[in-house]
């Protein structure tokens, strides 16, 4: 060993301890190298989450592998005890609530917060816009109706529509939003204005700031209805969801409100959440599902009088084309655009068959069933007093043929069973129940157990039929063939069956028969049409029976939402839609003659 060498070892303590040191740390760095590396091997480089320590144990054989390959197997020292990163608290988010939005849905604001840490709800009292301006200085976010977007950062939470509703007394087709304005407003106190709650609805959605001493308020909605629906001469915008047949419902600047495309119609109520500041989507999402508005499953009905394509109809037919009767300017949009049209058939389709002993009898082509389908009908009664003009055999084939095509039968068929058989038509989610009924003689062409026929009128029966069809579907639609011919005016039978009907759970009686209209029947759940009149028929005896209506009915889950009849002229054996006088006049007649028999509803009623 050379001297030199041996000298370096043999130096000072402190030199010494400094070596020592060096010699540790080298050790100390091959440590923590080696837990590195195994560290790496065993996929445990991110630290553990809060600081909780996670035992190292193979847990299959390549991990088994992997720490022989990275050495002899140890327990490292436990760590330092640390306090736990805590999780952050939610920013609180203060939310202004207009109270009129807070009273309408308390039990949803009131558990709110319970369900989103941090945030605070207050109220405030919305008068103006102004009144905007002073609440959002204590609040991140507001919650109001307004029909206008108040700024770029506001969404739309509900966009809920309202309609001009009017006693049926009133003698108006429409309004524009300007007539609605002056009326709200007192400049024009020719109406009665009718509104609930604090008139803000109405300052809303037609801009009026202060309201007129012709408003009426009432204390909620459905009492605003009824007060519009009992008192004639009184008119009000009312929420689309509170509507139903009692009240007629009129256009406004022209356009009909469709609830599933509300952006064009001018009456729609917005509720706004107007923020400051970025808001937790799913504190959105919840308000949007907790308060948007979603219009319910809604159908169509066009309803037509008496269909006949026989005689000197059927001379025209065959000269033209099966379609001529509904060639008529509008018929078939108003038909075909229904999702469900329904009318009278009053003749057999046939070839086969021989007259009955009778004063007319009815028998068409068959190639007139291909007129029906082109004018769009879905629904036909044949509990008439002519489908069984050619027999047993010739109602038969009548049945067959319209079956081929698609179209569905009521009122009649091979047997009784048949004939009074509930036909439930599903149109949009929504079970349409048609049930159909013959009051005219001759009373032989009734159908009976063994033989073809119509179901006949009897009250005992009907009863019970509308009483089962009513647990099976959620709108009820009976057809009578009953009445008076050419008389205007309903008899007492056609009033005790209706409200028999009704009582039993029908929503809509259309009545048949008279070759005239007949007035309206505005019960407590059911609205009546005594007669809708020709609809197709040959040479027509007076102006009256040459001028009718389609009833076009919107049906939803409590019935009939709304009515309304589109006039109609009989010409050349063709209906088509009435130029204006002639359609004044005729929806006049109807009003009349409701108003003459004490139809219309009162505040009795």
């Amino acid at each position: 060993m050379r001297p030199g060498h041996w000298q370096s070892i043999e130096e000072s303590p402190r030199k010494q301890a400094a070596g020592r040191g060096i010699a540790i740390g080298a050790v100390l760095v091959l440590v923590l190298v080696a837990l590195a590396a195994r560290a790496m091997l065993l996929g445990l480089a991110t630290p553990p989450e809060a600081w909780i320590e996670r035992p190292i144990a193979p847990t299959s054989a390549r991990e088994t592998a992997q720490m022989a390959v990275a050495g002899p197997s140890f327990t490292p020292s436990p760590a330092p005890s640390r306090t736990p990163i805590p999780t952050p608290t939610p920013a609180a988010v203060r939310l202004g609530v207009d109270e009129r939005v807070f009273e309408a849905y308390a039990s949803y604001f009131q558990g709110l917060p319970d369900r989103f840490e941090g945030l605070q709800i207050s109220t405030y009292s919305r008068q103006s816009d102004r009144d905007d301006l002073l609440a959002g200085e204590l609040s991140d976010a507001l919650l109001y109706w307004r029909s206008e977007r108040p700024g770029p950062n506001a969404v739309v939470v509900r966009a809920e529509p309202y309609v001009v509703a009017a006693h049926y007394a009133l003698r108006r087709d429409a309004w524009s939003s300007a007539q609605l304005a002056s009326l709200a407003s007192g400049r024009d106190q020719s109406q009665l204005v009718v509104t609930s709650g604090d008139a803000g609805v109405l300052r809303e959605l037609l801009g009026v700031q202060e309201t007129g001493p012709n408003v009426v308020l009432e204390s909620n909605w459905p009492s605003a209805k009824e007060a519009i629906a009992t008192q004639p001469g009184h008119i009000g915008l009312l929420p689309w969801d509170v509507v139903d047949f009692r009240v007629r419902v009129l256009p406004v600047d022209g356009h009909v409100l469709n609830p599933d495309a509300p952006d064009s119609y001018p009456l729609v109520r917005r509720m706004w959440l107007d923020a400051e500041v970025a808001l937790p989507p799913a504190l959105q999402d919840d308000l949007r599902s907790a308060l948007g508005y979603q219009a319910g499953a809604r159908v169509s009905l066009a309803a037509v009088g008496d269909v006949m394509l026989a005689s000197n109809v059927g001379e025209t037919i065959a000269a033209t084309s099966p379609a001529y009767p509904f060639e008529g300017e509008g018929i078939r949009e108003v038909l075909a655009g229904a999702d469900i049209a329904i009318g009278n058939l009053e003749c057999a389709v046939a070839e086969s068959g021989r007259p009955q002993d009778k004063t007319y009898t009815f028998r068409a082509a068959p190639e007139v069933v291909q007129g029906l389908t082109y004018a769009g009908f879905d629904v036909l009664s044949l509990a008439n007093n002519h489908t069984g003009d050619y027999g047993d055999d010739a109602l038969v084939e009548t049945l067959d043929l319209l079956d081929e095509a698609g179209l569905v039968v009521v009122g009649a068929g091979r047997n009784s069973a048949e004939a009074r058989a509930v036909r439930i038509v599903t149109s949009n989610g929504l079970r349409v129940a048609f049930l159909a009924y013959n009051q005219i003689l001759p009373e032989s062409f009734e159908a009976s157990e063994t033989s073809p026929g119509s179901a006949w009128t009897k009250e005992q029966d009907m009863v019970a039929d509308v009483a089962a069809a009513r647990q099976v579907a959620d709108v009820v639609v009976v057809v009578c063939h009953w009445g008076a011919e050419y008389s205007s005016y309903t008899n007492a039978s056609q009033r005790a069956l209706a409200r028999a009907v009704a009582d039993a759970g029908a929503d809509l009686v259309l009545g048949h028969h008279p070759h005239v209209l007949q007035g309206l029947g505005i019960l407590e759940n059911t609205f009546v049409a005594y007669s809708l009149g020709n609809f197709v028929f040959y040479d027509m005896i007076s102006a009256q029976t040459s001028e009718t209506v389609i009833l076009r009915c919107v049906l939803d889950s409590t019935g009939v939402k709304t009515v309304e009849w589109i006039p109609v002229s009989i010409v050349e054996h063709q209906p088509r839609v009435a130029a204006p006088e002639a359609a004044t006049r005729i929806g006049e007649r109807i009003l009349r003659i409701s108003e003459e028999q004490e139809a219309l509803p009162s505040p009795l009623s």
